[in-house]
């Protein structure tokens, strides 16, 4: 990607709070985190946008509430930008909640034995960023990626490649996992154990630039693909991308410190940690992690992964100004870009 894309918004919530690090930081504690976000502390800055007459769905809250605090650390006002040139990028695999709610309650009391939280087919999974794109009167690309804990990662490569083409402007990327009291017991079997929703606000570098707004940090580089079962174990053992043999990632590895976000069935128990900092050392790499966090944000992690990256650049003392993030899924899917602080 030659283009620089700018961050200049992000939003992450969780039960522990609005930044990635205290989440990681109560999980290797050891701490009890609740499984819900309490979204009433949200619902006041919701007035300033007419959804209608009809209560909203959690899910529809929780991705309005991250879309503007995102919205309003990247300074963006309502008219700054053409609604056709903004695009909404979503890792969703829920659809309307209320929907598929109703769905899992009759089918659970049927057939209890088949019940799981990945069951449904997603044909409604798109509903959610429609929504959104309605009621801020975004028309340009609208698009929702369904891949499990890679699905956020994927919509902010998509979001990417909208702005390197010029089919956007802006582009509000985003992931919900929710926390269904109805599917409690087969979620928390499955792994996806907390509520999380984030929001990231990605421009091109050249129009952030322009303006008085200061980027966050830039994305300079990234890669997409699938790994074999023998990367996968090498990158379980050694926790570094660094350690697995592949061309396609070789670029990445000249560089010290790394973020990675391995999903469910692989972030359960593939970590130690030093618990003040969530970090491990090998060699010289310095490596981040979510560690076991990472499979319960599912559709999530790759946004709380960056927003991860970006607080860890502030707030860790790391000599250099780029860091490595890598989000890889229990099937060998990977997204790894390159985040530079500027």
């Amino acid at each position: 990607m030659k283009t620089e894309i700018a961050i200049t918004g992000m939003c992450v919530l969780s039960s522990a709070g609005e930044t990635a690090s205290i989440l990681c930081e109560q999980s290797v504690s050891g701490k009890t985190i609740k499984p819900q976000i309490e979204i009433q502390a949200y619902e006041n800055a919701m007035n300033s946008i007419d959804t209608g007459s009809h209560e909203l769905y959690r899910i529809q809250k929780l991705l309005l509430s991250t879309f503007l605090k995102a919205s309003q650390m990247a300074k963006l006002s309502a008219g700054l930008v053409q609604p056709e040139r903004i695009g909404i990028f979503l890792g969703n695999s829920y659809g309307l909640e209320g929907f598929k709610a109703d769905f899992f309650r009759c089918y659970k009391k049927s057939d209890p034995a088949l019940t799981r939280p990945t069951l449904f087919p997603f044909t409604n999974a798109n509903a959610l960023a429609s929504w959104l794109a309605i009621q801020i009167k975004a028309k340009g690309p609208n698009l929702t990626f369904v891949n499990g804990c890679t699905s956020s990662s994927e919509a902010v490569l998509a979001a990417c490649d909208a702005l390197v083409y010029n089919e956007c402007e802006v582009a509000f990327v985003g992931g919900i996992n929710l926390a269904d009291h109805d599917l409690s017991d087969e979620f928390y079997v499955s792994g996806f154990r907390y509520e999380s929703a984030g929001m990231l606000v990605l421009e091109k570098s050249n129009s952030a630039g322009n303006s008085k707004r200061k980027p966050l940090v830039f994305l300079q580089d990234f890669q997409a693909g699938i790994l074999t079962q023998e990367d996968l174990q090498k990158i379980k053992s050694e926790k570094s991308i660094s350690s697995i043999d592949n061309e396609r990632f070789d670029r990445f590895k000249a560089f010290s410190t790394e973020v990675i976000n391995l999903g469910n069935n692989l972030g359960e128990s593939a970590f130690k940690y030093n618990k003040s900092v969530f970090e491990i050392i090998k060699e010289k790499r310095k490596i981040l992690s979510l560690g076991d966090v990472a499979g319960n944000l599912f559709d999530t992690a790759g946004i709380f992964g960056i927003a991860l990256s970006i607080e860890s650049l502030n707030a860790f003392n790391i000599s250099r100004k780029n860091i490595v993030f890598s989000n890889i899924d229990s099937s060998g899917h990977i997204v790894t870009m390159l985040i530079d602080k500027g």
